[in-house]
């Protein structure tokens, strides 16, 4: 079938469909009845009478939009209570982890330690050495890297890290780091 005869043939079924009365109220027809069937319903033939007198509306060609310069009304001003000062990033986490949290990881890390190799983590972790790990775990979280080994490589190295701890250390403290003493948790938890 060439092109031309399919949209001659398009045309004649959109045709045919446009003039069909098949319309989407065509369910909600309560009165319908089987042809050959008589109804004596008196309201029938009124309902035909009204439908005959009534216009149909058509859509006005009167409305046309116009441009006009929006004018709002001014919302009426709140008065708030004075608000907190916005804080700093670490001074947000500096509240929650707080100064004694540090000396608790630092010294359940160092029994956890010592418990697992029978020695003494030399030099023993501080406070101050856990805030480190804490930030080169935090850096580590923002910038990529494929190993992580590859942050104190001399190639790829990142200075802000591998200055403030030594990989090895690193490394160290990521395996043993605590914050509770394994010997005083109770086996029902």
């Amino acid at each position: 079938m060439d092109r031309n005869n399919l949209a001659f043939d398009l045309d004649a079924i959109m045709d045919q469909l446009a003039d069909s009365d098949l319309g989407e109220d065509f369910d909600d027809d309560n009165d319908w009845h089987p042809p050959g069937q008589l109804t004596n319903s008196s309201s029938d033939n009124e309902d035909e009478q009204e439908a005959r007198n009534s216009t149909v509306a058509s859509p006005s060609s009167s409305n046309k939009w116009i441009r006009r310069r929006f004018i709002g009304k001014p919302m009426p001003t709140l008065i708030s209570e004075p608000t907190e000062e916005v804080l700093t990033p670490s001074e947000y986490f500096d509240r929650y982890f707080t100064e004694e949290i540090y000396e608790l990881f630092a010294f359940n890390t160092n029994v956890y330690y010592q418990l697992s190799f029978n020695k003494q983590l030399n030099p023993p972790v501080t406070a101050t050495e856990i805030k480190k790990f804490f930030g080169i775990n935090g850096i580590l979280g923002c910038i990529r890297y494929p190993r992580i080994k590859m942050v104190w490589m001399q190639r790829f190295r990142l200075s802000c890290i591998a200055e403030a701890m030594a990989r090895e250390r690193f490394f160290l403290l990521r395996v043993n780091l605590h914050i509770v003493d394994k010997g005083s948790v109770s086996p029902e938890i």
